[in-house]
């Protein structure tokens, strides 16, 4: 069956598609209504330059201060947003109708992928109650862009591999240049979709390499380049600094005390900190704060690594309790914010929970029975979701990191529905009639 045939007109599929979208457009409606609270802590930090383009300053934090703590994807949104007169309610407004748009797309590119309208749909219906996306649907965050961005690079990639063709790699590699703008996690990415690439080619891999990795890397570069020019660091997101500072190397530390994680989180990020910031003023002769932000960071990340290479074996344990974080973290109270009925809140927590653990065992299974029809789907869509989960398994863990990947888990968790629904026709077809 090809792809012309897997979408042809279909009741079936024009009846799903209506019930995902109708859904879809419930649970994200309800949110937008109840939830008025927009911003995140990290809201802020994307507004700041987002703002000063609009003034005519430039991606900075301030007039000539040039902003390389964020990308410019995100807030280049922002600023059209603000541009075209839209407030903080309508922005988000605006991300939700781009996601119940986004929930007939799943549902196609579904059919498209697994030929499969059953795991589709379920893939569709996943994706509109998942608790984490819809939160993060609500929030001024990147989450919403980045995760359909995300979604048509691996489906572009998958069909890629389908029909060995790779003329596209060019587009797959630009595409995920800009993926790395909007969510600097992504920056690594390319090498995710290169090696899979590579394993599906037979011929020109060199070339097919090269044209890809290049095609990659021309948004990046252009961006490192320009934070060069105007802090003289090469740095694609000096926050990556502080990060590894802040989460990675004090997160080890906290793991290794043991007790309570938070204190001692808190704790090794106030002892790491302090002197780092003096010997940035012993060796520039100012208040570390008055550094350009890509200068703090590159220092920062200097004095995370030794740290970290000193505590490896707790490292680890922080990454495990990282993709804990990210993968089981629940959100249950996106929930329990809608409830006004007598149902009871703990009650819904419990459901969640047993959501978020069904999701992933359904993705899973899914995935191990991919892996034995179309191998490399199977590889890019286990490979995108393990990449993304495991980038931010740091001290920074959170559900955040998961919502990119829930579309990926709902293609999967629909297969194995699918599969265990086809399974149980069989079964009752076989099963003998008592007359």
């Amino acid at each position: 069956m090809n792809d012309r045939e897997a979408i042809r007109p279909d009741w079936r599929l024009i009846v799903c598609g209506l019930a995902v979208l109708s859904l879809t457009s419930v649970t994200h409606l309800a949110l937008f209504r109840k939830d008025t609270e927009f911003r995140y802590p990290d809201s802020t930090t994307y507004f700041m330059p987002a703002e000063q383009m609009l003034l005519g300053n430039g991606f900075a934090d301030a007039p000539g201060i040039p902003d390389t703590i964020r990308t410019p994807g995100y807030p280049a949104f922002l600023a059209v947003c603000r541009f075209l007169g839209l407030n903080d309610r309508q922005i988000v407004l605006v991300q939700h109708g781009v996601c119940i748009a986004f929930s007939l797309v799943i549902i196609i590119a579904g059919v498209v992928l697994t030929r499969s309208r059953l795991a589709a749909t379920t893939a569709g219906l996943i994706y509109a109650i998942d608790p984490t996306t819809l939160r993060y649907s609500n929030l001024l965050l990147t989450e919403s862009l980045f995760t359909i961005l995300l979604f048509l690079i691996v489906f572009l990639t998958a069909r890629a591999l389908s029909e060995g063709d790779t003329r596209r790699v060019a587009v797959i590699g630009i595409l995920s240049g800009l993926l790395s703008i909007l969510r600097p996690a992504a920056l690594f990415y390319p090498f995710v979709l290169l090696f899979i690439l590579m394993v599906r080619t037979r011929q020109r891999r060199a070339r097919i390499a090269a044209v890809f990795l290049a095609s990659a890397a021309i948004v990046p570069f252009a961006w490192m380049s320009r934070n060069a020019v105007q802090t003289g660091v090469f740095v694609f997101c000096s926050i990556s600094g502080t990060n590894l500072l802040m989460h990675r190397a004090a997160g080890a530390l906290a793991m290794e005390d043991g007790g309570d994680f938070a204190a001692n989180l808190t704790r090794h990020q106030n002892e790491l900190l302090a002197p780092a910031q003096e010997r940035l003023r012993q060796r520039y002769g100012v208040a570390a704060f008055m550094l350009p932000h890509a200068v703090q960071g590159r220092e920062y990340g200097k004095e995370a690594r030794p740290v970290i290479l000193e505590h490896l074996p707790a490292y680890a344990r922080l990454t495990i309790r990282g993709l804990g974080e990210n993968l089981f973290s629940d959100d249950a109270e996106t929930l329990t914010s809608l409830n006004d009925s007598a149902l009871d809140d703990g009650d819904i927590t419990s459901v969640v929970r047993f959501y978020t653990g069904t999701l992933l065992v359904l993705a899973l299974a899914g995935g191990a029975l991919l892996s034995r029809k179309e191998a490399q789907l199977a590889m890019l869509l286990i490979g995108t979701i393990f990449y993304f989960v495991l980038i931010a398994a740091g001290a920074e863990a959170e559900s955040r990191f998961r919502a990119p990947v829930v579309p990926q888990m709902a293609l999967l968790a629909g297969l194995a529905v699918a599969s265990a629904a086809g399974r149980a026709r069989r079964l009752i077809r076989l099963q003998p009639i008592d007359l």
